[in-house]
């Protein structure tokens, strides 16, 4: 079945899913009726249109201008928070702590990699900094507490030491509310508030 296989191969590229959950999911399809698969088509293809990256945090989100309902209200935050994905911005969000702005990252970077710059967004952050040198007191690292997001924070460190050298600007990362091995996403509020409030340098 060449389709059903194409089309479960495409799904296996999705985040956390497996051969086994992609073909699942084609299986799934099979059972709807063609009204129900043409409006997941259509709703699929308005997405690109609807939803757009962010100029200031990278997030994706409906928007009406360059920037984010929560960017125009976070112009003159001396916080930044730098986050891996969108999924820990919104986790973040939830547990109602935090009202700075945020960079969504776009990852983390591979220990040891070559070519940092290509895997995360390195420069838009260098430039985010830079437009707001008098604006952010201080940078928070909020990436998950995984060997990857570990090195990942020393890198962002050493990143904007390098590009700034003469600022003032605090870097801090979330405290050890997290246990090794958590990703923020999936930290419940409780938690996220712990690491938040006990951040350290």
């Amino acid at each position: 079945m060449k389709d059903f296989d194409e089309l479960a191969k495409i799904f296996s590229h999705f985040p956390g899913i497996g051969e086994r959950q992609a073909r699942r999911f084609v299986y799934y399809l099979l059972k709807r009726d063609k009204a129900t698969l043409g409006e997941l088509t259509e709703r699929i293809m308005r997405l690109k249109d609807s939803v757009r990256e962010c100029k200031r945090c990278q997030k994706f989100t409906e928007m009406k201008g360059e920037i984010c309902d929560h960017c125009e209200l976070t112009k003159k935050s001396p916080l930044l928070m730098i986050v891996e994905k969108d999924s820990d911005l919104e986790a973040i969000k939830r547990a109602g702590i935090y009202d700075g702005s945020f960079f969504v990252l776009g990852g983390l970077v591979p220990i040891l990699d070559e070519a940092p710059e290509r895997r995360v967004r390195l420069v838009p952050l260098k430039k985010r900094i830079g437009d707001e040198l008098g604006t952010v007191s201080e940078i928070i690292l909020a990436l998950s507490f995984t060997r990857e997001g570990e090195y990942t924070d020393e890198l962002v460190r050493e990143y904007i030491r390098k590009n700034f050298p003469d600022t003032t600007i605090t870097i801090t990362s979330l405290g050890r509310g997290l246990s090794t091995g958590t990703e923020l996403e999936y930290a419940d509020t409780e938690t996220i508030k712990g690491a938040l409030l006990h951040r350290n340098s």
